[in-house]
Formats: structure tokens, C-alpha cells, sequence
């Protein structure tokens, strides 16, 4: 995987290195039958983004937001220096392959101490809809190994293979299915809670819906992919019918509520009730989505057709199994419940997209008697035939259940997907159900330049009757919701009005199991004195009872950042700490055992704040925290410093700056420390710079001298008499890595120290319709602090490079800059801001390498005494080709809605030159690939995996939206007829048809696809 992706994790990696010890520590002695000093465990946690509430999974859903975590403990009662390495996740087949280490982490325990780690899962490469000749199970492996240090600075030493070494090394390897399956709703008894469930009142249900092969009943059908082929506009996977993630959120089944029916992309069949008639036959409407990749690879591998098979319980008891004899003078002498037998679908006839079919039924069992009634409706589509275990007469036919081998075990089918419906619910009992469900979270608003609270409201009539009337209130206690608004987006569309305190949203009638989203911004009040924000949705309608939903967000006080000095290795025992916080917050160091270190200060009016302080000799652990009211920050990420009196000079005072510019460079080593060997450095080819360094030499001859290959020797001067000493040199080319060398000759000291100086691309920003740059962007950077519960980019600026910066004639900028911690805002007049994030979506399209590649140090780890603080790796500049979309200029306009768990439709078919409006309506930011450039085949494009940025093909064929914030919108236009496939940057099974044909229908700002009027 990419490097990248990685990054996601390595913002979320505590930068931690107790110094509380100086003595070595000693390996204790293995326990008792050889049992490990250590215990390493890993598992996969939801990510709650209100309430920091998390549920333990077995299995991933793609579009469901994960975190990985890992805990280490010490076994024993003596203290342990402990190295953790986390190689790359892989998403495929389940592997346990031996890698290198990807991240590394040097930590003390304690005796019995337990350390967690979380790191969000890694965004998902794209994975196309497409046919499979046979099934692939997608696995998630990550794998972590931990061992005991006998020298907690011999970091590069690589853990003993914990066979050879089980007492003190230890590995773990977690798999976890990735399932992206499609079940039926219908109720089941022979669910996994053993509970039965009601088809209709008094009637137990006997459908075959959850796929349960162990118990020894007819399991149902479960499609492994039902993504490229698929009835009706939409789909919602699920790992099973009634346990594990679901992306709906409600699992299918509910059995210990009596709860079915719960899938909400049930959209596919058209069939209205009174045109039934016993014992005849029927017209059934079907809307089938078809991937063009998928036909394409479908025909190739000798697949051409399709099936669709629909059952119908028509004498209500509860099953699909039965036969009845028809009246004389009937089409047919018996009925089957079968009432649609494996009709056969031309894949090749199917154009990308919806396909609106129309099928005739056999004849229907539908009793005069019990016309009015409600009967369950099932619905599969397939590429295989149905399992048909009963036979009438002539006639084989099935009872719902999924695909079987010949000696009746149960199969998976590879595609399709199968709806079940409540035909004439109303029949049942006439009453609605109001359901209302609430998440918050705090984000930074790039284009504010604060942080703001984003709510979600996710409303629906889950009864049986219309619920009349609608209202939805929306307060948040203790403040005036309108105070604070910013602003409101709504599908379908409501208007808000102000009411008292509160926000109110007339949403007038709702048919049963329809609903909506609501995404409300506000801003947030002043953070003294309050740590939370509660905010209620209370929902309510005429003749049912209301339905309420809180969200509780943590407001906090963000972290401070600590920008300078970076950590590495020093002379000087005084040290000045620069840093960022909130305004007019007291900051506060301190040292690894939590004693102040220096004088509190207050952060200024732009944040900015510096404390001097006395360092001891040897190692020094800081960090930063603020304090504002009664409101206290998380610890900033830690400083590092080992402090050498005996160095002949200063590495953190090292620097390269670019000739006419803000721009310095220091350099770092592949530990992401200012050591004293061992550096890498990334300067723009043909460039002149100064480099510039502190001695801490006191002999009056002392002479330092920068190497560069290539160069002649450059003899550095001190000409102020500070003992700051300078040289300047010219790049050349950097088409290779150039060794260099700084030499300190300090009396009878010869001191040499080595490091690569390598080149980096400038970031290049162009206007997306004619790639022509844009010279009038502004861009602006943000570093993101350590807060684990939202993520709050601070505005940085400091004397290493300017902020906000211009492009040059070329549209070109550069600089370099760690980014784990980066935010990047790109302005221009007359084009959508972009919005980029390192951490998980910079690069998730044209990037060329946003890292350079890890490099061995060119001589070794220095002696230095500091261990490893952070992850093993090296990070370099940022490098990129930015494409900015012009502003909507208003007009008509095709809407695409991006919901929790994607895109809330497989396809989209619009008119030549049109506008689509891609519509956040998600609690998290959302990130899309758009083609530039239609498929020219019917599968021509190239798979390209943004989060690897492998461009093997042309680079030219997707560009990214940028960061779509919750409650955002982004404009794309599409000029040429054809089939355009739509990618998401984090979610790579989330995919988007778009159809662009003359035919399509005009745009209404709403979905221009057919829907379907089956009641349900």
C-alpha cells in the first residue's frame, strides 16, 4: 500500500518515549514455562464521532468508519523497554507475510503497564464493480510484533522471530473479512438469537432470510457483490442478514424486537397489489442496474444471462413453499408462490446503468379472501438459477431460499441482489412510527478558518401508515441554535425556520419507510466553562408518538502545537519552545514526569507563545498544555531533545534556506529527528541556498565546512561574530541523491557528519478545463494537533516559510513540510476552493510520490543516546498536480446525495453539458475521483488506486474534488456523452455510474432516475 495511506495512521500515533530512566534496563527473566514477557492483542473498533462510544467488530463493512488498536503489555513486574513494529495492512487474500516494518515504536512500560494505540483503518483502494468467474473473499490483515530491548537505542535491531524467541518477542496477526454481502429483510425464525419471529400477527415467519448454514434450515440467498448488478437505483451492504455491521445502520432483522423489514435500498420492484387476480397472471415491473466494467467482463467470460425470481406469500401463513389448486376456468390448474421462475435477462441487451424491465408472471395465489391483507414479497436477481427442492405436477419451483449444490448445501451467489417487501402494509395495522437518529461532531471549517459543530439528522417513518403533519425541532441545550447557525443543508430539501431556541423543519407528510437527512452547522459558543454541546432532535407527527435523539460532542480545548525546535540532539542546555495555541490560553510545559519546566505564558492574539527553559544533560521529554477557564487541553505531541555538551556544534540549529524566500529546510533523519548523522534534506534543483549552523566549538580556529559531491569544499564564516556560521551553494540538477558532509575541526577534534541532499517537485496548480495554470491562487496551511476526538488544524505561521503563500508565473509552489500534521486550503477567484488533507486525502489523485522513498542512513544510527520517538519512516516534501473546478454559476443542476454510507444511487444519467451537484450529507468530510475524460470502452479506464498513486497508466484520467466538507457541496460539469465512473478516495467500493446521453432527462435538482411505486 502507498505510503500515503499510512500517514492516516501516523497522525494518530502517540510520538512517545518515556526519559524517566537513564540506567539501562535489563530483560527480566522469562515466566514460568517459557510464557512471554509480553502480550501483544489487536481488534477493530467503530468510530463513534459524537459520543466516543465504539462497538467491537468481527467484520468490516466498506463506508464504516473503523479504527485499529493495538495494546502492548508488560507481563512482568519489572520495568521494559519495548519495540513495536506495525507492518503495511494489506486489503486481498489473508496474508502473514514477513515485511518490513512499515511503523515503528520504541516505548517504557512499567511493570504490568498496558499501552493501546489507534489507528483509523486505512482508506480502501478502488475496487471497481465488476464481474467475478469465481468468489474472492476481501481480507483485512494487519500485523503487529512487539519485543523486549536490552538497549532501548538499539532501534534497528530487528525483533528475534518470536519462535526462536517466544520469552520476549511476540507477534499478532489480525484478520478481518472486508464484506460487501446483500441479504433479504424478510422475518426469520431461524435467525441467530433463536428467536421467533412474526410474519403477521399470530403467524410465525418461516422465510429463509439469514444465511446460516451451521443450523441445518434452508439459509438465504446472500450475494457476495451485489455492486455491478443490482435491482433498483441503490444497494446497502451487509456482513449478514441479522448480526454484524450493516451500512444502514439497522441490521436487516431485528429478531428480539420482532423487527424486519429494516433495508432501506429495497427500490427495485414495481408491483401494485390491485391489479392482482387469483390464479392469474401478473405484469411485474423491475429496474436492474448493470456496471458497464461488470457486462463488459461478464460477456467475455461466457456469461450472458441473468435471473429473476419472485415469491409471493399468498395464503399468508408465513412461508413461500406453497401450491394451491386454481378454480375452474383459471389460466392455470395450480398456483405456485414461486410466482416468477428464473426469467431469463439478456446481459447483453442492458445498457450502463438502470435498465426499466417489465416481466409476466405465472399465475398468482391471491385469494379473493384475503386480497386486502398483507403478504410478503420477495424479489432475487441473480446470475445463477434458482435452488427449486419442490415440485407440483410438472412444475419445479423454490421456496425463497438461496443458492444450493446438488446435495443441498448452501452457496453464495456472486451478484445480484434480493429485496423483500410488505405488500399492502397498510392492510396491517394503520399507524405510523416516527424514527430519529443524531450524531455530532467537531471539525475545522478550512473555509471559516474556525471550528464549527456539524450535526446529522437521520429521520424516517419506519410504521405502516403515512405519518401526517411532520415536524422536526432541533435544539441544543442551554445556547439558541439560531445564535449559532451557519447554515442548513436538507434531503429532500426543507426550510428551516426559527423557532423560540430553537430550529424547526415543517417535513408535512411521510410515507411509511421514507425519510430524510438533515446536516446543521454551528458555530460553537465561547469554551470557558463547558466542555460539551448536547444537541436534541425531537421529531413528531399527528396521531403517533414523538421520537427523540441527542448527540453529545466534546468542544475542548485544543492541544497546542510545539513548532520549533524540532526534536533532535543539541549543545545547549538553554532552549526557547515556540509554539501555537488557542488565544489567550495559559500554556504550560512539561517534562516526562509531569513537573513544570519553565515559566507559564499566554498565547497572543495570533496564538503564538514561547517559554525558555534549562535542560539537563543527556534526555529531555516535553510537552506543551493548555489551559483556558476551566478547560484543559490534551498534551501536545512530545518534544525530544538529548542535550551533548561535547558536540562541536549544534545539529537543531542546522538550517538550508532557499535564496529569496521564507522557504528553510531542516535537515532530519529517517526518524524524523535533527541527530547528528544520518540526514535527509529536500531542496529544489538549480536553486541557491544558504546553509547555516551553530558551533559550539570555543577554540577561536575552529573551522566547519559543508561537502556537497560535485561541489568544491564551501569554507562556512562566521561574519557576525555569533557564532552562527554560513555558506552559500547552487543545486545542480538533483536528478540523483547527493551526498554531503558538515566537517568540524574543533582543536584535536575532527568531527564529520553525513546526510543526502534529494530534489522535490514543486506543487503545480491548474485550471481543471484547459490545464493552463492559475498564478491568483492563495494557499493557505494549517497544522493539526493531537486531539483524538476531532481533528483541529491551527493556522501555522512561523519564520520558516511564509503563510499564506502565491504560485508563481507557473502556478507552481513549493516547500517542505512534515504531512502528518497538514491541512491545505487552495483559493482562486472564479473556481471551488480545494481543500486537501495529508493525512487521508491529499494525493488520492495525481500525486506523484508525496514521500520520497525510505532510504538507509548513509552512515548509521548516531550515538545519541535518544531512541526512537515516532514511526520508522522518512517524509519528505509535498508534490502535486492540483486541478480546481470553476464556481456553479447557478441554474439547473443534477443533485447527488453522499449519505453515511455512500452514494445514495449506483447511477446517474444526465444530458450533455450538464452540472451535478455532489452533496455532502455525511457527518464526515468526503472525497471524490472524477474522470476528466469519458470511458472510451466499455471498460477502458485504468485501475488506478488512488491512495497508492501507482499511475501505470495516464495520469491525466482522475482528478479529485478535494475535501468535501459535511454539509458541502462540489460542482463537476460533464461536457461528453458517455459512461463516467465516479470513485471515493476513502471507500474504494463506493462507486458512481454517471450516464451522459441526450436522452437523459432535463435537470430538476432532484434524482432524475425511474422509481419505483411497489408500496411497501
Amino acid at each position: 500500500m502507498h505510503r500515503l495511506v499510512h500517514l492516516v495512521w501516523r497522525r494518530f500515533l502517540p510520538l512517545l518515549l518515556l526519559f524517566g530512566l537513564l540506567a539501562a534496563v535489563a530483560i527480566p527473566a522469562a515466566r514460568a514455562n517459557d510464557e512471554p514477557s509480553l502480550a501483544v492483542t489487536q481488534a477493530l473498533f467503530t468510530r463513534d464521532a459524537s459520543a466516543n462510544e465504539a462497538t467491537q467488530l468481527d467484520e468490516l463493512v466498506p463506508g464504516i468508519r473503523a479504527e485499529l488498536r493495538t495494546t502492548v503489555t508488560n507481563r512482568t513486574d519489572a520495568p521494559i523497554f519495548v519495540k513495536i513494529s506495525w507492518q503495511e495492512v494489506t486489503i486481498g487474500a489473508a496474508t502473514a507475510t514477513e515485511q518490513d516494518p512499515d511503523e515503528e515504536e520504541v516505548l517504557r512500560l512499567a511493570g504490568g503497564e498496558a499501552r493501546s494505540f489507534a489507528r483509523p483503518v486505512p482508506p480502501m483502494p478502488l475496487m471497481e464493480p465488476t464481474f467475478q468467474a469465481t468468489l474472492v473473499d476481501q481480507v483485512l490483515t494487519s500485523t503487529v510484533t512487539a519485543c523486549v530491548l536490552a538497549n532501548p537505542d538499539a532501534v534497528d535491531d530487528p525483533c528475534p522471530d518470536p519462535e526462536l524467541a517466544p520469552a520476549t518477542s511476540v507477534r499478532h496477526v489480525l484478520n478481518i473479512p472486508i464484506r460487501i454481502n446483500d441479504l433479504g429483510d424478510a422475518p426469520d425464525s431461524t435467525n441467530h438469537a433463536g428467536v421467533s419471529m412474526l410474519a403477521y400477527p399470530t403467524i410465525q415467519a418461516d422465510f429463509p432470510t439469514v444465511f446460516a448454514p451451521a443450523t441445518g434450515t434452508p439459509s438465504g440467498p446472500l450475494h457476495v457483490d451485489p455492486r455491478p448488478f443490482h435491482l433498483g437505483p441503490r444497494v446497502s451492504l451487509e456482513a449478514e442478514a441479522d448480526v454484524g455491521p450493516d451500512q444502514d445502520p439497522r441490521n436487516n432483522l431485528v429478531p428480539s424486537a420482532n423487527r424486519p423489514d429494516n433495508d432501506r435500498a429495497d427500490d427495485g420492484i414495481r408491483l401494485d397489489p390491485a391489479t392482482l387476480k387469483h390464479c392469474e397472471p401478473a405484469r411485474v415491473g423491475a429496474l436492474v442496474f448493470v456496471a458497464p466494467a461488470f457486462k463488459a467482463a461478464a460477456l467475455e467470460a461466457g456469461v450472458t444471462k441473468g435471473y429473476l425470481n419472485i415469491w409471493l406469500d399468498g395464503n399468508r401463513d408465513g412461508d413461500w413453499a406453497d401450491a394451491v389448486e386454481c378454480p375452474e376456468g383459471s389460466s392455470a390448474a395450480v398456483a405456485v408462490e414461486h410466482i416468477l421462475i428464473d426469467a431469463p435477462i439478456d446481459l447483453a441487451s442492458l445498457n450502463p446503468g438502470l435498465n426499466p424491465l417489465t416481466f409476466t408472471t405465472g399465475a398468482v395465489p391471491w385469494p379473493d379472501a384475503l386480497q386486502e391483507r398483507p403478504a410478503w414479497l420477495r424479489a432475487t436477481l441473480s446470475l445463477e438459477p434458482s435452488t427449486k427442492p419442490l415440485t407440483v405436477g410438472e412444475v419445479r419451483y423454490g421456496d425463497g431460499r438461496g443458492l444450493e449444490d446438488a446435495q443441498g448445501n448452501a452457496l453464495r451467489f456472486r451478484h445480484g441482489e434480493t429485496e423483500d417487501y410488505l405488500l399492502n402494509r397498510r392492510g396491517a395495522a394503520t399507524q405510523p412510527e416516527l424514527q430519529v437518529r443524531k450524531v455530532g461532531r467537531v471539525v475545522f471549517d478550512a473555509d471559516l478558518g474556525e471550528r464549527i459543530a456539524v450535526w446529522l439528522i437521520e429521520y424516517r417513518n419506519t410504521g405502516s401508515a403515512v405519518a401526517e403533519n411532520v415536524v422536526i425541532t432541533d435544539a441544543i441545550t442551554g445556547q439558541n441554535i439560531n445564535d449559532l447557525l451557519i447554515d442548513v443543508q436538507s434531503n429532500p430539501e426543507v426550510e428551516p425556520t426559527a423557532e423560540e431556541n430553537r430550529l424547526s423543519f415543517a417535513v408535512g407528510k411521510l410515507d411509511p419507510d421514507t425519510g430524510g437527512r438533515i446536516v446543521v452547522r454551528t458555530r460553537l459558543p465561547a469554551t470557558t466553562g463547558r466542555a460539551t454541546l448536547i444537541n436534541t432532535a425531537t421529531m413528531r407527527a399527528d396521531a403517533t408518538s414523538n421520537a427523540n435523539a441527542s448527540a453529545t460532542v466534546r468542544i475542548g480545548l485544543p492541544a497546542p502545537v510545539i513548532v520549533a525546535p524540532g526534536s533532535g540532539v543539541t549543545c545547549n542546555v538553554e532552549v526557547t519552545v515556540r509554539g501555537l495555541a488557542t488565544p489567550g490560553a495559559e500554556v504550560r510545559l512539561f517534562n516526562a514526569s509531569g513537573a513544570t519546566v519553565g515559566s507559564p505564558t499566554t498565547a497572543g492574539p495570533n496564538g503564538r507563545w514561547q517559554i525558555a527553559v534549562t535542560l539537563n544533560q543527556g534526555r529531555n521529554q516535553l510537552y506543551a498544555q493548555a489551559r483556558l477557564g476551566e478547560q484543559t487541553s490534551p498534551r501536545s505531541a512530545p518534544l525530544a531533545i538529548f542535550v551533548n555538551p561535547n558536540l562541536p556544534f549544534d545539529p537543531l540549529s542546522m538550517v538550508f534556506s532557499e535564496e529569496g524566500t521564507n522557504t528553510r529546510t531542516h535537515p532530519e533523519d529517517r526518524r524524523g529527528l535533527t541527530a547528528t548523522d544520518g540526514w535527509f534534506v529536500h531542496l529544489r534543483p538549480n536553486t541557491t541556498y544558504t546553509f547555516s549552523v551553530r558551533s559550539c566549538c570555543d577554540d577561536a580556529e575552529a573551522a566547519l565546512t559543508l561537502q556537497i559531491r560535485g561541489l568544491d569544499p564551501i569554507a562556512l564564516t562566521d561574519a557576525t561574530g555569533n557564532g552562527i556560521y554560513t555558506g552559500t551553494f547552487t543545486t545542480g540538477d538533483l536528478a540523483e541523491d547527493v551526498a554531503f558532509r558538515l566537517a568540524v575541526t574543533c582543536g584535536a577534534q575532527n568531527t564529520e557528519s553525513n546526510g543526502l541532499l534529494t530534489s522535490f517537485e514543486d506543487v503545480q496548480i491548474l485550471d481543471g478545463r484547459t490545464d493552463t495554470p492559475i498564478v491568483t491562487a492563495t494557499v493557505t496551511f494549517y497544522r493539526m494537533t493531537t486531539d483524538g476526538f476531532s481533528d483541529v488544524p491551527l493556522d501555522y505561521q512561523d519564520d520558516e516559510f511564509q503563510n499564506p503563500i502565491n504560485p508563481d508565473a507557473n502556478g507552481r509552489f513549493g516547500f517542505t513540510v512534515n504531512p502528518r500534521s497538514l491541512l491545505v486550503r487552495v483559493q482562486a477567484d472564479g473556481f471551488q476552493p480545494m481543500i486537501i488533507r495529508s493525512s487521508n486525502g491529499l494525493g488520492n489523485f495525481e500525486i506523484q510520490d508525496l514521500l520520497s522513498v525510505p532510504r538507509v542512513a548513509p552512515s548509521g544510527e548516531p550515538e545519541d543516546g535518544l531512541g526512537l520517538i515516532g514511526p520508522a519512516y522518512h517524509w519528505g516534501p509535498l508534490t502535486a498536480t492540483l486541478r480546481l473546478s470553476p464556481l456553479f454559476g447557478g441554474g439547473g443542476r443534477y443533485r447527488q446525495i453522499i449519505g453515511s454510507s455512500g452514494f445514495e444511487g449506483s447511477s446517474l444519467a444526465i444530458q450533455p453539458g450538464s452540472v451535478v451537484e455532489f452533496v455532502n450529507s455525511d457527518i464526515w468530510e468526503n472525497e471524490l475521483l472524477v474522470p476528466r475524460q469519458p470511458e472510451a470502452s466499455p471498460d477502458p479506464r485504468p485501475r488506478v488506486d488512488p491512495q497508492h498513486g501507482d499511475h501505470d497508466h495516464d495520469q491525466e484520467v482522475l482528478v479529485t474534488t478535494g475535501l468535501i466538507p459535511p454539509g458541502g457541496s462540489f460542482f463537476a460539469t460533464f461536457d461528453e456523452p458517455g459512461v463516467y465512473t465516479i470513485g471515493d478516495a476513502e471507500n474504494g467500493f463506493n462507486t458512481l455510474t454517471v450516464l451522459v446521453e441526450a436522452s437523459a432527462p432535463p435537470p430538476g435538482g432532484r434524482f432524475q432516475v425511474f422509481l419505483p411505486v411497489l408500496q411497501r
